[in-house]
């Protein structure tokens, strides 16, 4: 392969530094939706630049660079992730101690599981496909064949019915 068609493959033509900064926003609201806080996601996105700038030869251009890089980022929380021990505060209430911190964040967990299975599954697969594999809304049109109005509809109507659910699971 020569030099000028490795150059075409690879859509920056800006130096690497640059490139990777241009895509931090995206990668930070990519974090945010895995459910990392606004602190733990910009930490994670230094960490994200870092690995990526190190690893940029080895990028070979097949994928956008913001796909490569949320790829790398969802490692990063992952491993995050495995790292990090809830805290669980015990608190003395009125019946007695009350744990906080490890049962809540399952219960939710398991309640969020539970209102994403009862969205009608086309919902289901747009919700999943943007929030949770990180999707952009031009990706899923392209690949369901839909407008960019009527998706965002679409995932209006989703979050909704969410919404409905989880209030309704906590009465």
């Amino acid at each position: 392969m020569s030099k000028a068609s490795a150059a075409v493959r690879v859509p920056y033509s800006v130096e690497p530094v640059a490139a990777l900064v241009a895509c931090r926003p995206y990668v930070v609201r990519y974090l945010r939706s895995l459910g990392a806080s606004v602190e733990d996601a910009e930490d994670l996105v230094q960490d994200t630049l870092l690995v990526a700038l190190r690893s940029m030869p080895s990028f070979r251009g097949d994928a956008r660079l913001s796909t490569w890089l949320c790829r790398i980022a969802q490692r990063a929380y992952a491993h995050w992730r495995s790292q990090a021990i809830p805290s669980i505060s015990l608190s003395k209430g009125e019946d007695g101690p009350v744990v906080e911190g490890l049962e809540d964040v399952a219960l939710r967990s398991m309640d969020l599981c539970e209102c994403l299975r009862r969205l009608p599954v086309p919902l289901r697969l747009l919700v999943c496909s943007h929030y949770i594999h990180g999707y952009s809304y031009r990706e899923i049109c392209q690949g369901r064949g839909l407008t960019k109005s009527h998706l965002t509809n679409e995932l209006s109507a989703a979050r909704r019915l969410l919404r409905q659910h989880l209030v309704s699971l906590s009465r």
